[in-house]
């Protein structure tokens, strides 16, 4: 007799507490945002949720990185992506300037890379435009900052200037 009480009253309780309030509200999950300006053979404005994913690998000579999405292939009309990685950096970036380079005795990689239905663009490594991007705040859970890219098309030679910031949001993996 005893089991069934206790089963009832577990049984009772489990299901009152899976009842939840009904008006409850569930915070919304933190977005980043950016906003990107594009002259050129594309003119446009887009404004679209910022994420990052940051590495800080102490392993052998080190190396850090940080890949920072700006839009989503697939789910927005476009996508801009960043990458910047330092061989030999076991601590991380701190806040400044960086600029791509086409140098191959560098241990600093940044690129980027915007995508839309109709092409892909990228950095002409021969170029001698501006293509930066400026870290202003660096957190393991949040990266702000600014750009500057010139790209080339990939199928005809077009060129696009972007221009823009953001406030991207993720995580930092420390290995």
């Amino acid at each position: 007799m005893k089991i069934k009480i206790l089963y009832l009253l577990s049984l009772i309780a489990l299901l009152y507490s899976c009842g939840g309030n009904p008006d409850a509200v569930i915070p919304d999950e933190t977005v980043g945002k950016s906003t990107i300006v594009i002259t050129g053979a594309i003119s446009a404005t887009l404004e679209y949720k910022a994420e990052f994913i940051g590495t800080i690998s102490t392993a052998g000579d080190g190396i850090s990185g940080y890949t920072i999405n700006l839009g989503n292939t697939g789910q927005t009309e476009s996508a801009l992506v960043f990458t910047l990685d330092e061989l030999g950096n076991k601590q991380g970036f701190a806040p400044g300037t960086f600029n791509y380079t086409n140098d191959p005795n560098t241990t600093l990689a940044f690129w980027g890379i915007y995508t839309d239905a109709n092409d892909t663009w990228t950095i002409n490594p021969t170029a001698s435009l501006t293509n930066k991007i400026v870290l202003n705040t660096i957190t393991d859970t949040k990266v702000t900052g600014e750009f500057e890219l010139n790209l080339e098309s990939s199928t005809g030679g077009d060129k696009i200037k972007l221009v823009g910031t953001f406030e991207a949001v993720g995580v930092t993996i420390r290995s």
